[in-house]
């Protein structure tokens, strides 16, 4: 159970792999458009699906004992477990040095 004096932040890390597309149409012909009548036309290189791998951080504010309503932080980027224990460690441990000692 929480005390009055208990301030915290709780946090959830959401993996969401989806299949997304963003299309963006130009209209042609503007006297039709006014009209209501203008044909759309799909912009090339638009409206193409992708496969997205995202991290959606959750949070949710403890102030006094009082929960507050869980809300979306934003998103972040996956992080491996040799980055972090070289953070604590002090080394600079890159993307590229991340399993290095595996080849």
């Amino acid at each position: 159970m929480l005390g009055p004096k208990d301030s915290m932040l709780r946090q959830v890390v959401v993996k969401i792999r989806s299949k997304q597309s963003l299309a963006q149409f130009k209209r042609k012909g503007a006297a039709e458009v006014r009209k209501g009548e203008g044909e759309e036309e799909l912009v090339a290189g638009t409206g193409e699906v992708k496969r997205l791998l995202e991290y959606l951080v959750i949070q949710r504010r403890i102030f006094k004992g009082v929960e507050g309503p869980w809300k979306i932080w934003g998103t972040t980027e996956e992080t491996k477990a040799e980055e972090v224990l070289g953070e604590i460690r002090g080394e600079d441990v890159g993307e590229d040095q991340v399993g290095a000692e595996q080849v």
